[in-house]
């Protein structure tokens, strides 16, 4: 089973490279490093909506509502429109000004004894001239997104242990968790 980014959603992502990363737009909570459910990144021709939603799939012998990355082309033509969330929480700007120069995605396999194995993309990141920024979920049910900048080592950020505590749920179950990073 796979929970991710479809063909055409990293499309948009790739379509970054080579682009100038003007800035990140979001509710930013600059105390745990998380934005809620909503990022949109903004470059030089455009922008694209990076969410943290809700989502029902079919899990396991029955529909479960889990949270997902996604991502899309803004609405909005360019970073003069009107920004507008609906949470308690002050939108604000990250400037960057640096040009992309590689998309990696991060993938978690959960490998359950007796279950079909679960691929779930967990994170981007975002690679410029100077910096690195990844953007991040922690759980399954978590709509926040959480950020790093400079530091891209997902595993340091949240080590496997946390989700097979998950996984494992206090039962002598044999889960397996591996991450891989992708490449655009």
């Amino acid at each position: 089973m796979f929970i991710g980014f479809n063909d055409e959603m990293k499309k948009i992502l790739k379509s970054l490279v080579g682009k100038k990363l003007l800035n990140f737009e979001g509710d930013f909570e600059e105390k745990w490093n998380r934005v809620y459910s909503f990022l949109r990144i903004n470059t030089n021709d455009g922008s694209i909506d990076l969410t943290n939603e809700e989502s029902y799939i079919d899990f396991i012998e029955e529909k479960e509502d889990v949270t997902c990355l996604k991502c899309q082309t803004s609405k909005f033509n360019n970073i003069k429109d009107e920004f507008k969330l609906s949470s308690k929480y002050v939108s604000s700007n990250i400037i960057i000004n640096d040009v992309v120069k590689e998309i990696n995605i991060i993938t978690e396999i959960i490998i359950k004894e007796g279950a079909e194995n679960i691929e779930y993309d967990k994170g981007i990141e975002i690679v410029t001239e100077n910096h690195s920024y990844l953007f991040y979920t922690k759980s399954w049910f978590d709509e926040y997104i959480y950020y790093s900048f400079d530091n891209n080592r997902y595993d340091e950020l949240y080590p496997i242990d946390e989700d097979l505590k998950v996984w494992k749920n206090g039962e002598n179950v044999n889960v397996k968790i591996e991450r891989k990073k992708e490449l655009l």
